[in-house]
């Protein structure tokens, strides 16, 4: 099985400039802009960036992924990949 690749980015509205750069460079992506929900009294998270937001504050949870103590670049994948597989192995015991 072949490494998995990225077709859709989600960003904000501050991005919503560069989707024409962004065809040019690469033609294989996609960017969709997600408006936010600022101004309104009711919460209603956006679809996928609360799953990203959560990820985010599980990582600062963790003394090791505070700081970038790491040296080589995959050590610090390696150390996010092993912080992940222990909230899941948390979550799903």
């Amino acid at each position: 099985m072949g490494k998995p690749h990225i077709q859709l980015i989600k960003a904000d509205q501050g991005y919503r400039g560069v989707e024409g750069n962004m065809k040019e460079l690469h033609p294989q992506l996609s960017l969709e802009t997600v408006k936010s929900n600022f101004g309104t009294t009711d919460f209603l998270p956006l679809v996928g960036r609360w799953v990203v937001e959560r990820t985010i504050s599980w990582f600062t949870g963790t003394r090791r992924m505070m700081r970038n103590y790491e040296k080589y670049l995959h050590t610090a994948t390696n150390m996010a990949v092993t912080c992940m597989v222990a909230f899941m192995l948390r979550y799903f015991r």
